[in-house]
């Protein structure tokens, strides 16, 4: 057994605050966004720190735990150690297989609800304005090659069974049925605002500028998170992460909790069979360098802002772009892909789970 997938069951609604200070009569309303992979290395190496029976009041980088393991697996203060996760990823739990739910890839034109078309690089000879002005399209962009009546895209999430049908539909339209392949995003989770206020201790009314609104996840029953952990030839560790199938743990914002469950195996992440050129599919945001091997052509989003706080230094991180969920980078030659090769993906963010993919294939 290679890996365990650990699924996070939400006991409440989740807050995960996004970049954004959260300042006192500047910004009255905390936006969570969906949660970024550190979120949950996070939970879980505190999580298994406290099982070592760990301090974090004391000045000791490993905060007094003695299991040679644990230094190696969870690291110090200050750097991280050797737990590699996968995820997160949406997903369901039966109560003994967890089901996941995968980003709608962003290489798919909406024809109508459950009709798409799958793009691929296509070099048209026309022109696009450029700073203002009309220039040549230089390079391929993402396109059928033909003209395509688009519709607003629709908020859906693919299983498993759908995610095999993406992959195995090269260029060709395809049929997505809703819920057997295709989940409607408000079936998994929809966003709930809460008020909140800070009052005077003496007057006890709302001080000024203490009055805000912040966004929550509330997830439909059933439905949470899911990461893997790569636990091969690590016995302590794996006997570790068993004892904490049951126990509820703090995720994300305002000390909200949810129930960890244990299940063999991995994340039963989509793959297709090589068959031409590659294309990769991420699945979680990755900070990746693509001026190192460029991409044959590249369809994505609005980049997503990467920050966080560092509890060792005592000051916000520096903020990173990072590719989100559901791009599409499609590659110019055949073969197997490493994304910590190709495109210098930092083994820090590889082992916290940035960069999950799968990979397809274009024609």
């Amino acid at each position: 057994m290679s890996h365990l997938t650990l699924f996070f069951e939400p006991l409440d609604v989740l807050q995960f605050r996004d970049h954004r200070p959260f300042d006192a009569g500047l910004n009255v309303r905390a936006h969570s966004v969906f949660p970024s992979p550190s979120v949950f290395l996070g939970c879980l190496r505190t999580a298994l720190f406290r099982q070592c029976g760990a301090n974090f009041h004391i000045p000791d980088p490993y905060f007094g735990i003695i299991e040679g393991w644990a230094k190696e697996a969870l690291g110090s203060r200050t750097v991280a150690g050797s737990l590699t996760l996968r995820g997160p990823l949406l997903a369901s739990w039966d109560g003994e297989h967890v089901r996941p739910y995968f980003p709608l890839p962003l290489d798919l034109a909406t024809l109508s609800e459950d009709r798409h078309q799958v793009l691929c690089p296509f070099r048209p000879t026309t022109l696009r304005f450029v700073g203002g002005q009309m220039q040549k399209v230089e390079g391929n962009l993402p396109w059928t090659g033909q003209i395509v009546e688009k519709k607003h895209p629709i908020a859906l999430w693919l299983n498993q069974e759908g995610a095999r049908i993406y992959l195995d539909a090269g260029s060709a339209p395809l049929i997505l049925a809703q819920p057997a392949q295709a989940v409607p995003q408000e079936s998994l989770f929809v966003r709930e605002d809460r008020i909140g206020i800070a009052r005077d201790g003496t007057t006890l009314t709302v001080d000024e500028g203490m009055f805000y609104v912040s966004s929550t996840f509330r997830l439909a029953r059933g439905c949470g998170f899911a990461v893997d952990v790569w636990v091969a030839g690590q016995k302590a560790l794996h006997a570790a992460l068993q004892k904490l199938d049951g126990q509820v743990v703090p995720l994300g914002g305002k000390a909200h909790r949810a129930r960890v469950r244990l299940c063999q195996g991995d994340l039963g992440l989509p793959s297709t069979a090589s068959k031409g050129k590659r294309k990769v599919w991420l699945l979680t945001p990755a900070v990746l360098d693509l001026g190192t091997h460029p991409p044959a052509c590249l369809a994505t989003n609005r980049a997503l802002p990467l920050g966080g706080y560092d509890l060792a230094a005592r000051a916000p991180r520096p903020l990173r772009r990072a590719l989100p969920p559901g791009t599409i980078i499609y590659l110019s030659d055949e073969g197997p892909v490493d994304l910590r090769q190709r495109f210098l993906l930092s083994s820090e963010d590889a082992r916290a789970g940035y960069g999950t993919f799968t990979t397809g294939s274009w024609e």
